[in-house]
């Protein structure tokens, strides 16, 4: 009874509002967005955002020279970019003549450091 309650809130009543937020009740205050939603968008990764894009596994590890993940070895197991169509090898030949070797770098240097 709204003369006697004032406005009644309830999730699915077109209005975000009282305790309601993206993450309980998404119809009435849009889809979440950034890390938390949920889902590794395209601007999140391991690194920038581990509960939406789980833990990092690709190794930082090996020679003091490696800065880059695609200097990985084709399919390295925890760097889902050395597999047939990651961004290391994109066209799945098992050379990376047509890597993203700048993604690879700043993807090395957000998740291992500098």
């Amino acid at each position: 009874c709204a003369a006697d309650c004032d406005v009644c809130q309830y999730c699915g009543d077109r209005d975000c509002n009282g305790a309601e937020t993206c993450a309980s009740c998404e119809q009435d205050c849009d889809p979440c967005q950034g890390c938390g939603n949920g889902s590794c968008d395209a601007d999140e990764s391991c690194s920038s955002c581990e509960q939406d894009c789980d833990a990092c596994t690709c190794p930082c590890t090996g020679p003091a020279d490696i800065n880059n993940f695609c200097h990985h070895l084709p399919g390295t197991a925890g760097c889902p970019m050395t597999a047939p169509g990651g961004y290391c090898d994109p066209n799945g030949n098992g050379a990376y003549d047509d890597a993203n070797w700048e993604l690879g770098f700043y993807e090395f240097l957000e998740q291992c450091g500098g």
